[in-house]
């Protein structure tokens, strides 16, 4: 029994970007940067824009950033960065002991 699937196959575009007069000095210090990394040279103008335009980052991924870079080269007798779950754990409860305050309560929630 054979089956016959299809998939549709849906165009992607993806803007091209020409740059004119470029100086032939720095189209060869791409060259060599992009060979250094092993990239072709296309490849290294997209990372050198990528970098270069580097996009705003939400509070959890700016967190993940810092906790990779934090594993990745650990700092002797810091603490770890905390979770984005323990840092709105803080917030609520210090926005609970500032209302508390506000009433006049103790910390316990009872009246002083």
């Amino acid at each position: 029994m054979a089956v016959r699937t299809e998939r549709r196959q849906e165009a992607v575009t993806v803007p091209d970007l020409h740059i004119r007069n470029v100086d032939p000095d720095v189209i060869a210090r791409l060259k060599a940067q992009a060979k250094r990394n092993g990239r072709s040279m296309e490849a290294e103008a997209r990372e050198v824009i990528e970098r270069g335009c580097p996009r705003n980052l939400t509070i959890q991924e700016w967190l993940e950033g810092m906790r990779r870079l934090q594993e990745e080269h650990p700092i002797p007798g810091e603490p770890n960065l905390p979770t984005s779950e323990e840092i709105k754990r803080l917030i609520e409860a210090e926005e609970d002991e500032k209302w508390r305050r506000i009433r006049g309560e103790d910390a316990d929630g009872t009246d002083d």
